[in-house]
């Protein structure tokens, strides 16, 4: 699914060409995905929040340096280049199919600011690897700060940072939760959410503040790791719980196996144990949800989602059924759908949510390599490889969990972040190549499982 470096060469000093500054436009990205939802203006029927904001005014300056690199041929694309535009492209196509040209434009406009302009502000306006590893500590700072800010709510027992700041703003959200308080808690905790939307949201982001965190240095890994930490068990969520043994494990793995083909050979023992597991078990995906949730009743009604919704997806398979929240199902059942996959097949069709799954895989298309001479150093590939077990990560949970909002962001800049690292392999250091042939993009094809 991602690429593994090749560990044959030991640390190297960065390239001497190299800027330590994160860019300003992509840093905003980062800190404005962690304000709240609340601090956002309603202008007609749009929802402008302060992360939508710093996208849409950063749009042209990605736009124009995109077209800058393709006019000057130096630009060389990763496979998510082409994967997230034929993403976007099917959304706006399926929602006109479904609901019309002008839901398809706003939309699938939105949708399309998150993630591919999310995507595109690292993967076009970062320069060099040190500005990857700065936007990626920026990230774990902040993300580390909003674990802490997450106290408030266990505290108070409210969401002091999304109901509490909405009443002085005066913000009406678009999703209203549930009026039982007592929902919301477990183990006698409340569950937190912090500046995000919602727990489970809020517990993902921070399960990758946490895994990415070793690429920070000094007091600040600590500080992150324990802002994360703490955020990470007060969201009280299985989803996270779960995203981080996925990621804990997969490090472990890469650790500890060092074959050059280990994630091929981990992609198809995993997939012979689970076809195994399938052909043996009489409701397999039953047994998985009712076990894998802090609260069985949930893993059952999971599944019941997934029959329903399902069902609504088969009956519509290309283009879905639009963003309508009526299908069949249960007069009891919410319209809402805890898997990204399935919520993105039935609004966008079989094909938007396979894209969508394409891209992200994409973005490790190209292998991270430490080679002597080149820009890349052991650290870049290892930061590399760990952005690609987010990216795995994203892509399992997203059967078991809804992502939205500013969580989607955050997957997207990660992904442009791995892409952009991918391109950065195979260009050669700055200071063995004149300075015209140093600003080139790399060069080479395509290997998924080195």
């Amino acid at each position: 699914m991602y690429a593994a470096p090749t560990e044959t060469t030991a640390a190297m000093p960065c390239p001497p060409h190299t800027s330590q500054r994160t860019p300003f436009l992509a840093a905003l990205v980062v800190v404005a995905v962690f304000i709240p939802e609340a601090c956002g203006l309603l202008i007609g029927d749009f929802r402008i929040t302060l992360a939508r904001a710093i996208l849409l005014v950063s749009a042209p300056a990605v736009f124009s340096r995109t077209v800058a690199l393709i006019r000057s041929g130096r630009h060389r694309f990763v496979m998510s280049d082409c994967l997230i535009l034929l993403t976007w492209f099917w959304w706006i196509i399926a929602l006109a199919n479904t609901d019309g040209l002008d839901v398809a434009v706003k939309s699938g406009g939105v949708a399309g600011l998150e993630f591919v302009v999310g995507y595109s502000a690292t993967r076009y306006l970062l320069e060099d690897a040190n500005q990857a590893h700065a936007i990626v500590r920026l990230f774990c700072i902040v993300a580390s700060i909003a674990g802490l800010f997450g106290l408030l709510d266990t505290f108070s027992g409210s969401w002091v940072l999304r109901e509490g700041l909405a009443k002085l703003t005066g913000y009406t959200f678009y999703q209203t939760m549930q009026t039982d308080p007592s929902d919301y808690y477990r183990f006698g905790l409340y569950r937190a959410t912090g500046p995000l939307e919602h727990p489970i949201l809020f517990g993902i982001a921070m399960s990758y503040g946490l895994i990415l965190s070793h690429d920070v240095e000094g007091r600040a890994r600590t500080f992150c790791r324990v802002g994360c930490g703490i955020g990470l068990f007060i969201c009280l969520s299985t989803g996270p719980w779960q995203a981080t043994i996925m990621s804990v494990g997969l490090s472990s793995y890469r650790r500890f196996v060092r074959c050059r083909r280990r994630w091929l050979v981990l992609i198809l023992s995993s997939a012979t144990a689970f076809a195994i597991y399938y052909s043996m078990m009489a409701n397999p995906f039953g047994w998985l949800f009712s076990h894998l949730q802090l609260d069985p009743s949930t893993g059952y009604f999971r599944m019941m989602i997934w029959d329903y919704a399902g069902d609504a997806v088969l009956q519509s398979p290309v283009f879905g059924i639009g963003t309508t929240s009526d299908w069949e199902r249960p007069s009891w059942m919410p319209a809402s759908v805890d898997s990204l996959w399935l919520r993105s097949a039935m609004t966008f069709g079989i094909p938007g949510a396979l894209l969508m799954g394409l891209a992200l895989i994409g973005t490790s298309s190209r292998p991270v390599e430490a080679i002597i001479g080149g820009q890349i150093t052991a650290n870049d590939a290892k930061l590399a490889e760990t952005l690609g077990i987010v990216t795995a990560v994203t892509v399992l949970l997203g059967f078991m969990e809804s992502y939205w909002g500013a969580l989607m962001i955050i997957v997207a800049f990660l992904a442009g972040t791995r892409a952009f690292l991918g391109q950065l392999t195979q260009e050669p250091a700055p200071a063995l190549v004149p300075p015209l042939a140093a600003a080139a993009l790399p060069q080479g094809g395509l290997n998924f499982f080195r």
